[in-house]
Parts: structure tokens; C-alpha cells; sequence
């Protein structure tokens, strides 16, 4: 899992590429995983979802 920070912007823009074009594909062709979490307490709900992707082999921004 990989957080990323404003001040890397040229990585956050590309991972950010990635993941709405994952989107529009329904991340056809794209290692994707999904968790989703519900919890109520002091009176309200939280929901919590993660997308997982993997950056594809091919792409500039992955580690030799």
C-alpha cells in the first residue's frame, strides 16, 4: 500500500491517472482488490472502502 503526499506531485498525479482510468475500466486488465467496512457507534456510521491496485510492470513510475 503506498500514501502519497502533495509535495510528490508528479506521482500523486500519475497514481491518481491510473486509479480514474481503473475506474472507467472497472480496472479491466489492472491486479484490483477492494475492502469495505461498516461500523455504528456513538451514534453515527462510518463506512470505510479501500481499492487496491497494482502498478502494471510497464509503468514509468514503478521501482526497477
Amino acid at each position: 500500500m503506498l500514501a502519497l503526499k502533495g509535495n510528490q506531485s508528479s506521482l500523486q498525479t500519475d497514481m491518481q491517472t491510473l486509479f480514474e482510468q481503473g475506474m472507467e475500466t472497472n480496472f479491466a486488465g489492472l491486479k484490483h482488490s477492494v475492502h469495505a467496512s461498516s461500523e455504528t457507534a456513538h451514534g453515527r456510521t462510518e463506512e470505510r472502502t479501500c481499492h487496491v491496485i497494482e502498478i502494471p510492470p510497464d509503468h514509468p513510475q514503478r521501482a526497477a
